[in-house]
Protein backbone atom coordinates (compact mmCIF):
# COMPACT_ATOMS: atom_id res chain seq x y z
CA UNK A 1 0.00 0.00 0.00
CA UNK A 2 1.40 3.11 -0.97
CA UNK A 3 0.37 7.13 -1.42
CA UNK A 4 2.03 9.82 -2.99
CA UNK A 5 0.44 13.31 -2.90
CA UNK A 6 2.20 16.45 -3.40
CA UNK A 7 5.31 16.21 -1.82
CA UNK A 8 5.32 13.20 0.27
CA UNK A 9 5.50 9.38 -0.50
CA UNK A 10 4.56 7.39 2.18
CA UNK A 11 4.43 3.60 2.27
CA UNK A 12 2.57 1.29 4.75
CA UNK A 13 2.29 -2.62 5.26
CA UNK A 14 -1.00 -4.18 6.35
CA UNK A 15 -0.11 -6.59 9.52
CA UNK A 16 3.67 -6.10 9.03
CA UNK A 17 5.73 -8.14 11.51
CA UNK A 18 2.80 -10.13 12.67
CA UNK A 19 5.02 -13.47 11.90
CA UNK A 20 7.85 -11.69 13.69
CA UNK A 21 6.10 -11.50 16.61
CA UNK A 22 4.49 -15.07 16.80
CA UNK A 23 8.36 -16.25 16.41
CA UNK A 24 9.53 -13.74 19.18
CA UNK A 25 6.59 -14.64 20.99
CA UNK A 26 7.56 -18.50 20.71
CA UNK A 27 11.43 -17.80 21.74
CA UNK A 28 9.87 -15.80 25.03
CA UNK A 29 7.82 -18.51 25.84
CA UNK A 30 11.14 -21.20 25.74
CA UNK A 31 13.03 -19.43 28.14
CA UNK A 32 9.63 -19.04 30.43
CA UNK A 33 9.34 -22.72 30.27
CA UNK A 34 13.08 -23.03 31.24
CA UNK A 35 12.74 -20.52 34.05
CA UNK A 36 8.98 -22.47 35.46
CA UNK A 37 11.48 -25.98 35.04
CA UNK A 38 14.59 -23.57 37.33
CA UNK A 39 11.41 -23.09 40.02
CA UNK A 40 10.41 -26.56 40.01
CA UNK A 41 13.56 -28.51 40.46
CA UNK A 42 14.48 -26.18 43.24
CA UNK A 43 11.88 -23.90 44.86
CA UNK A 44 13.79 -22.23 47.13
CA UNK A 45 15.20 -20.31 43.47
CA UNK A 46 12.15 -19.96 42.54
CA UNK A 47 10.58 -18.23 44.92
CA UNK A 48 13.60 -16.21 45.01
CA UNK A 49 13.85 -14.81 41.44
CA UNK A 50 10.11 -14.93 41.83
CA UNK A 51 10.86 -11.55 44.33
CA UNK A 52 14.03 -10.26 42.74
CA UNK A 53 11.51 -9.95 39.38
CA UNK A 54 8.76 -8.91 41.37
CA UNK A 55 10.38 -6.14 42.83
CA UNK A 56 12.31 -5.34 39.78
CA UNK A 57 8.89 -4.89 38.31
CA UNK A 58 7.33 -2.62 41.19
CA UNK A 59 10.64 -0.43 40.86
CA UNK A 60 10.41 0.68 37.22
CA UNK A 61 6.48 0.29 36.69
CA UNK A 62 6.10 3.20 39.50
CA UNK A 63 9.46 4.56 37.71
CA UNK A 64 11.32 4.90 41.62
CA UNK A 65 14.82 3.57 40.07
CA UNK A 66 16.03 3.47 36.42
CA UNK A 67 16.99 0.65 34.65
CA UNK A 68 21.11 0.69 35.95
CA UNK A 69 20.12 1.00 39.76
CA UNK A 70 17.11 -1.83 39.25
CA UNK A 71 19.81 -3.93 38.00
CA UNK A 72 22.50 -3.44 40.63
CA UNK A 73 19.92 -3.91 43.27
CA UNK A 74 19.27 -7.22 41.58
CA UNK A 75 22.89 -8.59 41.39
CA UNK A 76 22.98 -7.81 45.12
CA UNK A 77 20.22 -10.23 46.29
CA UNK A 78 21.43 -12.55 44.24
CA UNK A 79 24.53 -12.56 46.12
CA UNK A 80 22.22 -12.07 49.10
CA UNK A 81 20.32 -14.97 48.85
CA UNK A 82 23.70 -16.86 47.60
CA UNK A 83 25.19 -16.10 50.87
CA UNK A 84 22.11 -16.16 53.48
CA UNK A 85 20.31 -19.51 51.57
CA UNK A 86 23.45 -20.90 50.55
CA UNK A 87 22.51 -21.33 47.08
CA UNK A 88 24.28 -21.28 43.46
CA UNK A 89 24.30 -18.84 41.68
CA UNK A 90 24.85 -19.97 38.54
CA UNK A 91 21.28 -21.98 39.62
CA UNK A 92 19.50 -19.27 40.86
CA UNK A 93 21.05 -16.16 38.04
CA UNK A 94 19.88 -18.73 35.29
CA UNK A 95 16.41 -19.47 36.62
CA UNK A 96 15.79 -15.35 37.47
CA UNK A 97 17.13 -14.45 33.76
CA UNK A 98 14.88 -17.34 32.09
CA UNK A 99 11.90 -15.70 34.33
CA UNK A 100 12.46 -12.57 33.37
CA UNK A 101 11.61 -13.05 29.68
CA UNK A 102 8.20 -13.44 31.23
CA UNK A 103 7.67 -9.60 31.04
CA UNK A 104 7.78 -9.50 27.51
CA UNK A 105 4.81 -11.83 26.87
CA UNK A 106 2.42 -9.38 27.03
CA UNK A 107 3.38 -6.84 24.75
CA UNK A 108 4.08 -9.24 22.52
CA UNK A 109 0.57 -10.79 22.86
CA UNK A 110 -0.76 -7.44 22.57
CA UNK A 111 0.80 -6.15 19.18
CA UNK A 112 -0.02 -9.79 17.58
CA UNK A 113 -3.85 -8.76 18.27
CA UNK A 114 -3.41 -5.47 16.38
CA UNK A 115 -4.74 -4.64 12.80
CA UNK A 116 -3.01 -1.28 12.15
CA UNK A 117 -0.82 -0.13 8.62
CA UNK A 118 2.53 0.24 9.69
CA UNK A 119 4.29 2.93 7.46
CA UNK A 120 7.54 1.60 6.83
CA UNK A 121 8.60 4.11 4.01
CA UNK A 122 7.83 7.58 4.42
CA UNK A 123 9.74 10.95 2.53
CA UNK A 124 9.08 14.28 2.16
CA UNK A 125 11.65 17.77 1.75
CA UNK A 126 12.31 17.38 5.31
CA UNK A 127 12.10 13.76 6.29
CA UNK A 128 13.49 10.16 5.19
CA UNK A 129 11.88 7.23 7.21
CA UNK A 130 12.68 3.92 6.49
CA UNK A 131 13.65 0.25 8.19
CA UNK A 132 17.38 -0.27 8.05
CA UNK A 133 20.01 -2.35 10.17
CA UNK A 134 22.86 0.40 9.87
CA UNK A 135 24.54 -1.70 12.05
CA UNK A 136 23.72 -4.97 10.53
CA UNK A 137 22.46 -6.70 13.66
CA UNK A 138 19.83 -8.76 11.22
CA UNK A 139 18.94 -11.52 14.00
CA UNK A 140 17.55 -8.30 16.29
CA UNK A 141 15.87 -7.28 12.78
CA UNK A 142 13.96 -10.52 12.51
CA UNK A 143 12.65 -10.50 15.91
CA UNK A 144 11.18 -7.10 15.80
CA UNK A 145 11.61 -5.18 12.79
CA UNK A 146 9.56 -2.31 13.85
CA UNK A 147 12.07 -1.38 16.25
CA UNK A 148 14.82 -0.78 13.35
CA UNK A 149 12.72 2.06 11.81
CA UNK A 150 15.04 4.98 11.08
CA UNK A 151 14.84 8.49 10.64
CA UNK A 152 16.93 10.65 8.71
CA UNK A 153 17.04 14.56 7.57
CA UNK A 154 16.52 15.70 3.56
CA UNK A 155 19.20 17.78 3.88
CA UNK A 156 21.68 15.23 4.58
CA UNK A 157 20.62 12.77 1.98
CA UNK A 158 23.25 13.00 -0.82
CA UNK A 159 21.68 10.49 -3.68
CA UNK A 160 19.54 7.97 -4.57
CA UNK A 161 20.97 4.75 -6.21
CA UNK A 162 18.46 2.72 -7.88
CA UNK A 163 20.52 -0.89 -8.43
CA UNK A 164 17.71 -3.57 -10.19
CA UNK A 165 15.57 -4.36 -7.16
CA UNK A 166 17.50 -2.72 -4.64
CA UNK A 167 17.69 1.02 -3.22
CA UNK A 168 20.78 2.77 -1.59
CA UNK A 169 20.24 5.90 0.27
CA UNK A 170 23.40 8.00 0.70
CA UNK A 171 23.67 9.82 3.60
CA UNK A 172 26.71 11.46 5.69
CA UNK A 173 29.42 8.83 3.95
CA UNK A 174 27.00 5.86 4.56
CA UNK A 175 25.00 3.45 2.39
CA UNK A 176 21.62 3.32 4.02
CA UNK A 177 19.67 0.43 2.48
CA UNK A 178 15.70 0.30 2.96
CA UNK A 179 14.10 -3.25 3.73
CA UNK A 180 10.79 -4.71 2.94
CA UNK A 181 10.22 -2.99 -0.50
CA UNK A 182 9.52 -4.68 -3.42
CA UNK A 183 9.65 -3.67 -7.50
CA UNK A 184 6.52 -1.53 -6.86
CA UNK A 185 7.27 -0.19 -4.07
CA UNK A 186 10.69 1.20 -5.45
CA UNK A 187 9.31 1.92 -8.80
CA UNK A 188 6.68 4.82 -6.97
CA UNK A 189 9.82 5.71 -5.36
CA UNK A 190 11.70 6.42 -8.14
CA UNK A 191 9.21 8.43 -9.69
CA UNK A 192 8.43 10.18 -6.88
CA UNK A 193 12.36 11.34 -6.72
CA UNK A 194 12.23 11.71 -10.34
CA UNK A 195 9.79 14.35 -10.13
CA UNK A 196 10.37 16.48 -6.82
CA UNK A 197 14.10 15.23 -5.87
CA UNK A 198 16.23 15.37 -9.47
CA UNK A 199 19.14 16.45 -8.26
CA UNK A 200 19.34 13.11 -6.08
CA UNK A 201 19.56 11.12 -9.25
CA UNK A 202 22.61 12.47 -10.72
CA UNK A 203 24.75 12.07 -7.67
CA UNK A 204 26.43 8.92 -8.74
CA UNK A 205 30.14 9.52 -6.91
CA UNK A 206 28.54 9.76 -3.69
CA UNK A 207 27.45 5.98 -4.07
CA UNK A 208 30.95 4.60 -5.29
CA UNK A 209 32.89 6.90 -2.49
CA UNK A 210 30.54 5.36 0.42
CA UNK A 211 30.41 1.93 -1.20
CA UNK A 212 33.86 1.97 -1.49
CA UNK A 213 34.32 2.96 2.23
CA UNK A 214 32.20 -0.27 3.11
CA UNK A 215 33.83 -2.92 1.53
CA UNK A 216 37.51 -1.00 2.95
CA UNK A 217 35.29 -1.26 6.23
CA UNK A 218 34.86 -4.64 5.81
CA UNK A 219 38.11 -5.76 4.91
CA UNK A 220 39.66 -3.93 7.92
CA UNK A 221 37.37 -6.13 10.15
CA UNK A 222 38.22 -9.31 8.51
CA UNK A 223 42.07 -8.42 8.85
CA UNK A 224 41.57 -7.89 12.40
CA UNK A 225 39.66 -10.98 13.33
CA UNK A 226 41.88 -12.87 10.79
CA UNK A 227 44.41 -14.33 13.36
CA UNK A 228 41.81 -15.50 15.62
CA UNK A 229 40.47 -17.87 12.37
CA UNK A 230 44.01 -18.54 11.68
CA UNK A 231 45.48 -19.57 15.38
CA UNK A 232 42.52 -21.47 15.93
CA UNK A 233 43.55 -24.00 12.76
CA UNK A 234 47.12 -23.75 14.34
CA UNK A 235 45.53 -25.22 17.90
CA UNK A 236 43.49 -28.08 16.00
CA UNK A 237 46.75 -28.92 13.56
CA UNK A 238 49.56 -28.06 15.32
CA UNK A 239 48.50 -27.94 19.31
CA UNK A 240 46.96 -31.53 18.43
CA UNK A 241 43.10 -29.33 19.29
CA UNK A 242 45.01 -28.40 22.67
CA UNK A 243 46.26 -31.13 24.26
CA UNK A 244 49.96 -29.20 23.53
CA UNK A 245 49.41 -26.78 25.78
CA UNK A 246 52.74 -25.09 25.05
CA UNK A 247 51.33 -24.04 21.22
CA UNK A 248 47.60 -23.64 22.78
CA UNK A 249 48.86 -21.60 25.24
CA UNK A 250 51.13 -19.03 22.80
CA UNK A 251 48.07 -19.23 19.83
CA UNK A 252 45.73 -17.95 22.56
CA UNK A 253 47.96 -15.13 23.35
CA UNK A 254 48.28 -14.19 19.93
CA UNK A 255 45.01 -14.39 19.53
CA UNK A 256 44.62 -11.46 22.07
CA UNK A 257 47.64 -9.28 20.69
CA UNK A 258 47.57 -9.58 17.00
CA UNK A 259 44.11 -8.34 16.73
CA UNK A 260 45.28 -5.16 18.70
CA UNK A 261 48.21 -4.90 16.74
CA UNK A 262 46.20 -4.97 13.41
CA UNK A 263 44.01 -2.16 14.68
CA UNK A 264 46.32 -0.15 15.59
CA UNK A 265 48.26 -0.09 12.47
CA UNK A 266 44.79 0.24 10.39
CA UNK A 267 43.64 3.38 12.70
CA UNK A 268 47.16 4.99 12.19
CA UNK A 269 47.00 4.92 8.25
Amino acid sequence: MQSTKHNFISIKRKNFGKDNSKMYSLFIALFCCLGIMGVFLNWKVGLCSIAILGSAYFLLENDILNITAVICIAFLALFGFCYFLELHFVEIFLTTVSLSFSFGLKPIYESTKENTDFELFFFDEKNLKCLATEDHDYKGYALNPKDYLKTYQTKDIDSFTFRGKNLAVNIGGKIIRPRELNVENLAEINIFVTQHFPDLLTNESAFKENLEAENKFYLHKFLIFSPILILSAVIYFFGENGRNEMVTYVCMILMVILPMIIYKIIKSK
